[in-house]
């Protein structure tokens, strides 16, 4: 079935109904933490995390501002929520 050995979205001997994304013959690895190239479509932007507002963490942490943060590409505008 998979692969007992992952790295960032490369399987060996994948099922065919993967994403697309999943199963190109040479897979790109696309970024998906915080600092890492982009690379969606050639984007040689950079992941960042969106910056925390209303931290409440000194009342009761962690606090939702904090667990809600979000990657985005800074370049081509992805965005972690929205795929």
């Amino acid at each position: 079935m998979y692969a007992s050995i992952v790295t960032k979205l490369e399987f060996i001997n994948m099922p065919e109904d993967l994403p697309p994304i999943l199963i190109k013959n040479n897979p790109v690895e696309i970024g998906i933490y915080e600092g890492d190239i982009c690379d969606r479509d050639g984007c040689q932007g950079v992941i960042q995390q969106t910056a925390v507002e209303n931290c409440s963490c000194h009342i009761n942490p962690p606090c939702s501002s904090c667990t809600s943060t979000t990657l985005y590409c800074n370049t081509c505008g992805w965005d972690g929520d929205h795929g």
